[in-house]
């Protein structure tokens, strides 16, 4: 709640900041009920109703939307306008190496393992809806599309990192 009342910076980067509040009560509400389901669990816990709403009516005045990472794919997926998924990483790919790990038992394991495949085929799928996506890795751009040329060639890879040789030597 208290998110709702930061300041925006003045920096000059945005026009206007809208915020919706979503109390976690609802979140966790949503996950219990995706359960059964085979939506991913991050996608359900930021399900809202009231910013699906705000999305839909922004779109109305812009050219482009670009949601950032799959949990926000939701609001942009069915919109008319041109559409970029920016995924960062394929977190199926990120649960798959986590569930593996020793140490990993426990309700994390249990949600590592029900989230792994239900995130593999939502990461594979969203991309049909979007016009483009962005991903930081090759690794990541092959794991999930590989076998399907129309989304291999529609992610483009933009690496974060950064240039070494370009830092001052200390």
């Amino acid at each position: 709640k208290q998110e709702m009342e930061y300041d925006i910076p003045e920096d000059g980067v945005f026009s206007f900041v809208y915020r919706c509040y979503l109390p976690k009560w609802k979140s966790i509400f949503n996950v219990a009920t995706s359960i059964p389901t085979s939506t991913p669990l991050q996608v359900a816990y930021y399900q809202s109703s009231e910013f699906k709403n705000l999305v839909r009516k922004l779109s109305e005045s812009h050219d482009v939307v670009i949601p950032h990472l799959i949990r926000m794919a939701e609001y942009a997926r069915d919109l008319t306008i041109p559409k970029v998924i920016e995924m960062t990483d394929a977190i199926s790919l990120n649960y798959m190496r986590a569930k593996d790990l020793q140490n990993n038992a426990g309700l994390r394991g249990l949600i590592y393992r029900m989230e792994c495949d239900r995130l593999n085929v939502y990461e594979k799928s969203i991309i049909k809806d979007f016009d483009s996506g962005i991903l930081v890795s090759s690794v990541d751009k092959n794991y999930l599309y590989e076998d399907d040329i129309d989304s291999l060639n529609k992610v483009l890879v933009c690496s974060n990192g950064v240039d070494l040789h370009k830092l001052p030597v200390q």
